[in-house]
């Protein structure tokens, strides 16, 4: 049980959460943690001390949930407590890096003294600007302005309702490359998808921000700049055979 509960605290951590005596958390602010629950109840590392208190025998209520991505109902539809939480926790982390780093090339683009000292991949993005705005500047492509739309569109992307920039989901089976697999991991861009659509211009408004028709370019040569694996589709797949734990082994090769 004790070298169980160790692999799932150090698969806890690999996916950037915390864990404080068994109870696992997101993120700390100013020394106030925000633990990780599902319907108001704590996930907790699945330790002999958690197990025998599982359940609140007086109140007859469950109190905390164990963490156990290894289980998995490979016959139904049905996805475990454990398999969404780290499908959410990977799809925020996901947009988080993508979305930080797309305005970091962004801001070195608009800085002239840092292009010129520029290393190799931003070379390599300023040089795909160049092609798409053939005829302009670096300088015209993007600017200050195109920076600030960038994160006005992004930041609002982790809120339920808006256009998201990274969306994970499973299907089973299903086929990649024409090999059918028990479970598939998609990762896909509904925002690159918008960026994408030819009805897509001045006039539409993503995330509450309307976009001049240079920033679509832009954006959509940046997103698929980072996410270089993505197809024609503008998705990413990744499937497992595994006969008790598609899901997880297929999510952990990200």
């Amino acid at each position: 049980m004790a070298k169980l509960a160790n692999f799932y605290e150090n698969t806890v951590k690999s996916l950037g959460l915390g864990v404080e005596d068994g109870f696992i958390y997101l993120g700390e602010i100013d020394n106030s943690k925000t633990f990780l629950t599902e319907a108001g109840v704590n996930i907790v590392i699945p330790t002999r001390e958690h197990l025998s208190s599982l359940v609140d025998t007086e109140e007859n209520e469950i109190v905390k949930i164990p963490f156990n991505p290894l289980y998995e109902d490979v016959i139904s539809k049905g996805e475990s407590v454990s398999a969404k939480k780290i499908r959410v926790v990977v799809k925020n982390k996901l947009s988080y890096i993508v979305g930080n780093l797309s305005s970091l090339l962004l801001k070195l683009a608009v800085d002239e003294k840092e292009s010129k000292k520029s290393k190799y991949e931003l070379n390599k993005f300023l040089s795909s600007l160049s092609v798409a705005f053939e005829g302009s500047t670096i300088k015209d492509a993007v600017d200050a302005t195109s920076v600030k739309n960038w994160e006005k569109i992004v930041l609002p992307s982790f809120t339920p309702g808006n256009t998201e920039l990274i969306k994970v989901f499973t299907t089973k089976p299903a086929e990649i490359d024409g090999v059918t697999y028990t479970k598939v991991v998609t990762i896909h861009s509904p925002l690159l998808d918008l960026l994408s659509d030819e009805k897509t211009d001045k006039t539409t408004s993503i995330n509450g921000v309307k976009l001049r028709p240079k920033d679509i370019t832009v954006f959509k040569l940046v997103i698929k700049f980072i996410l270089n694996e993505f197809d024609k589709n503008n998705v990413v797949k990744i499937g497992s055979n595994d006969g008790r734990s598609p899901f997880f082994i297929a999510i952990m090769q990200l």
